[in-house]
């Protein structure tokens, strides 16, 4: 990106308008935060009855008297708690939605006037080709942003911290450690492994983009290249840069097996230990198959969110690469613009006087140098000159 705007904007500009944005929608906010945490709620008792529906059955063998000795009001307690937790997400989402879409519908229209504030300078260095893909991925990375916070990161601490309650009420110290050590494994692996992948993707999306306004460009001139016969030459251009994103790509696809299979190894571990330890104290009479059953679940219902935690974070981390592309393009200061207290323009007799003007897009090519004319009121004036000597300018 050139002109007077920053190469990156400061984080904290990015976290300060999504912030604006969440602001205005405050109470549908609310709304939503409170039937998350419902949501939760009924996602951790779910195996709290599972639990006490499998020790309800006696241990020794089901009698003939089946029908009569089912857990009915525990059966159908498991099944809508399952269902309420689906049902309130499901609410949460319609809630917000309102707020992503105003968002990305705000920041489209406002790079939208935007570029058409800017000065034909700056269009005439940018493609157009490379300019609508980062539009498109950085509107697409406010919406991300914007939920991943409150409804991915924070309820999965939550979750966590509920099991980790739960687990440390009812058992012993070595289960909740063995999660909480698994947490904090997997959290610092994730964001020493997905810092280093960021390098990848900002050299992905940066050729992402040129090639997308090399072909836009190309097509958008496919009149001049058959004019010159350039076609081979625009196909060993475009063939250049997809090179260059193959070999971004897979380095980018290196870094992103690495993270995967780290993490899983890390959920794995935990997951095997607390198994192991709840294993040995149902063997031991300790616990009974309830107990190992309730620690099952609340291990994967830990690990479970952790993995999608990765990912989201993954990729909340490719958003805010996005966003700030967008971000970039929006802090372009228009080299011309009215000054606030610019009285409207008085028309006079008509006349066009140019006093010794010189213009460039670019210092070294300069399109205009010294020119003087006048073009008096009620006559036409016709401009001639060889192709490219600046007449459309």
């Amino acid at each position: 990106m050139t002109g007077s705007a920053d190469h990156k904007p400061a984080d904290t500009r990015i976290s300060a308008e999504l912030w604006q944005v969440l602001a205005r929608y405050r109470w549908r906010i609310v709304a939503a935060v409170v039937l998350l945490l419902v949501a939760k709620l009924a996602t951790v008792a779910v195996p709290l009855l599972l639990k006490r529906i499998i020790d309800a059955f006696p241990q020794g063998g089901l009698p003939a008297q089946l029908p009569a000795q089912l857990p009915v009001h525990l059966l159908v307690g498991y099944a809508l708690l399952r269902f309420s937790s689906t049902l309130f997400n499901e609410w949460r989402d319609l809630l917000f939605a309102r707020v992503t879409l105003a968002a990305v519908s705000a920041y489209a229209q406002k790079t939208f006037a935007h570029l058409h504030a800017l000065g034909p300078r700056f269009h005439a260095r940018r493609k157009l080709g490379s300019l609508l893909p980062d539009i498109d991925r950085g509107t697409s990375g406010i919406a991300f942003l914007l939920g991943v916070g409150l409804f991915t990161i924070v309820p999965t601490l939550v979750e966590i911290g509920l099991v980790l309650a739960i687990m440390l009420s009812r058992y012993a110290a070595g289960f909740a450690g063995i999660i909480l050590v698994t947490f904090l494994l997997y959290a610092g692996f994730t964001l020493v492994f997905t810092a280093r992948r960021v390098v990848y993707q900002r050299r992905v999306n940066k050729l992402d983009s040129t090639a997308k306004g090399r072909l836009a460009d190309s097509l958008i001139n496919y009149d001049t290249v058959k004019y010159f016969t350039n076609e081979a030459l625009e196909a060993q251009r475009f063939a250049a840069i997809m090179r260059d994103w193959r070999e971004a790509g897979a380095g980018n696809q290196r870094a992103l097996f690495s993270l995967h299979v780290g993490q899983s190894a890390v959920i794995a571990v935990g997951v095997g230990a607390i198994m192991l330890l709840a294993g040995q104290a149902v063997m031991a009479g300790r616990m009974s198959v309830g107990d190992l059953v309730l620690i099952n679940a609340y291990a994967l219902q830990v690990c479970l969110p952790l993995n999608a935690l990765g990912f989201v974070y993954r990729e909340a981390r490719d958003a805010w690469v996005n966003t700030e592309r967008l971000f970039v393009l929006l802090r372009e200061r228009p080299e011309i613009s009215d000054a606030p207290d610019a009285p409207p323009l008085r028309l006079g007799a008509g006349e066009v006087v140019f006093e010794h003007v010189g213009f460039h897009y670019e210092p070294a090519r300069p399109v205009l140098v010294d020119l003087s004319l006048r073009i008096a009121p009620g006559t036409t004036l016709a401009v001639v000159g060889r192709s490219g000597s600046g007449k459309s300018t």
